[in-house]
């Protein structure tokens, strides 16, 4: 270690490099607070229904409460979804006004229809409460036969809460299924939970992504194409006919033909929120304070966020 004298004050290398450091929080800080003083720290809740805007194909509110039909709030009947299998998925409380409950480990779920004949990019997002439960195999949580498909299953039930892990796959172009599979975490509990799959192809690459309440959970990509089968198969919520539906309660719906981030707005989060739960408020500020020193992770949120 070197040391320093200057004017009779004797400084310590490891203290100038502190103090540093220690300035430059103050000004990280001092920063982030004015931010939150000029209108960003409020309690607004920022999760709610989803709009329609030039790029949604289909969207579901499932407000309807009977029958079995949840209406595309498009205007698009041609999406319409339809309750499908046995035992049918029934109506119940949502995440907003309605929802619709599909049982674990049936053929049941929600019919879409073709929605993936609107191009290669998309991002399918929806609101999602499980049925908790210790289940090794939880099952599929929505799929496009032949094209792709993203299921869940337990990791280690002695945790408490119990964690799990998200499986979505692709299909790529000379027909081999490639996965993507989130860290290990206790995602799956009797809360919501806001879910969105991506997947973009750019001409030459294709590359698919998870996002967990606004935040990336795992990517994936590969250098070629993606899987296009002339006969395009429907996009179902649960199981496509396979007793391997996933258990819980789906609300709020969408498909839209771009690829969408929480940065962007998409998915209603404010800039400031890193934590994700809704308001950007002194926690949202601790968790870029404690992370900004260590942003080797793209994909860390104090990181990203700033």
């Amino acid at each position: 270690m070197r040391n320093f004298y200057a004017k009779n004050v004797f400084i310590k290398e490891d203290d100038m490099r502190n103090s540093k450091i220690s300035i430059s929080l103050i000004c990280l800080v001092f920063g982030i607070s004015m931010y939150l003083a000029a209108g960003a720290f409020a309690d607004v809740q920022c999760v709610g229904p989803y709009e329609i805007d030039d790029y949604t194909i289909g969207l579901w509110h499932m407000n309807e409460g009977e029958g079995t039909t949840a209406v595309n709030a498009t205007g698009d009947d041609y999406y319409d979804g339809y309750i499908e299998g046995n035992p049918l998925a029934t109506w119940t409380t949502g995440r907003f006004e309605n929802g619709i409950h599909i049982a674990h480990n049936g053929d049941n779920g929600i019919n879409l229809g073709m929605l993936s004949e609107n191009g290669p990019n998309y991002t399918f997002e929806m609101n999602f409460k499980w049925d908790y439960a210790y289940i090794g195999e939880l099952g599929y949580l929505f799929s496009i036969p032949e094209e792709a498909f993203a299921r869940a299953y337990l990791v280690d039930h002695g945790a408490s809460p119990a964690t799990y892990q998200f499986q979505y796959s692709v299909r790529k172009r000379d027909g081999v299924w490639t996965i993507i599979t989130t860290p290990a975490d206790n995602l799956l509990d009797n809360q919501w939970h806001h879910l969105a799959f991506t997947r973009e192809w750019d001409g030459t690459n294709t590359a698919f992504k998870v996002y967990v309440d606004g935040v990336l959970k795992a990517s994936g990509g590969y250098a070629s194409g993606y899987w296009a089968p002339e006969d395009k198969g429907n996009v179902y919520i649960g199981s496509a006919g396979a007793l391997n539906s996933m258990g819980g309660v789906v609300d709020e719906v969408r498909y839209s033909n771009i690829v969408r981030t929480s940065f962007q707005n998409d998915w209603g989060y404010q800039k400031g929120d890193v934590n994700k739960d809704c308001y950007v408020d002194f926690e949202d500020l601790a968790q870029m304070a404690a992370g900004w020193l260590d942003c080797t992770n793209p994909n860390d949120p104090a990181c990203t966020e700033m």
